[in-house]
């Protein structure tokens, strides 16, 4: 991960309060909140982005991350992704403008707002929900060629570890709409859950 992965979440969560746009962390960090922690390099978030986002998001990311704003616009304009750099530790940070479809929609309504701490700080930031977690890394290995094992392990760590709290109804809706249904049974399977 980054050199101060929790710093540079803690300049997002600020950023996003700051402008209210709706976000969530995801991807390995997501992964690493829910499941086992793992090493990655950079953070990962998706928004729900407007024009009128783009630039606000820009001006208020300017003080603490090296952002381009065209890009930026760009990116809402074709709903694709930009990234930005912390300027205290060179994290990057890649964001995702969520796409109109309705599991995008619901990975941001049902994130979650977990507790981190930093430098003895304490503050909130909006996280995937571990289903969404698990069907996103599943969804990934998919579109992957079905061989990278991080995503792979990623899946199985949030699964083992939230066993117990996961929505199995809503997984297995969402693992046939996005068809990972075979992946998901696997992955069970191969977590013991």
């Amino acid at each position: 991960m980054t050199a101060d992965p929790i710093g540079v979440l803690r300049l997002l969560a600020k950023v996003f309060s700051d402008t209210g746009i709706k976000y969530a962390i995801v991807g390995s960090t997501a992964s690493s909140v829910h499941g086992v922690y793992r090493a990655t390099a950079d953070v990962d978030c998706i928004a729900r982005l407007t024009r009128q986002d783009a630039v606000a998001l820009s001006r208020a990311m300017d003080l603490d991350f090296y952002v381009d704003p065209e890009s930026v616009m760009e990116a809402v304009l074709r709903i694709d992704g930009f990234n930005v750099l912390s300027k205290e530790t060179m994290g990057k940070v890649d964001v995702f403008v969520a796409k109109p479809d309705l599991w995008s929609q619901l990975q941001l309504s049902r994130s979650i707002w977990v507790s981190l701490d930093h430098d003895g700080q304490t503050f909130g930031i909006f996280v995937a929900s571990p289903e969404d977690t698990i069907l996103s890394k599943l969804r990934w290995y998919r579109l992957g060629n079905e061989v990278s094992n991080s995503q792979w392990t990623d899946a199985q760590g949030v699964l083992k570890v939230q066993a117990d709290a996961l929505d199995f109804d809503y997984l297995t809706e969402w693992a046939a709409e996005l068809k990972v249904a075979d992946l998901l049974v696997r992955a069970r399977d191969d977590a013991g859950v």
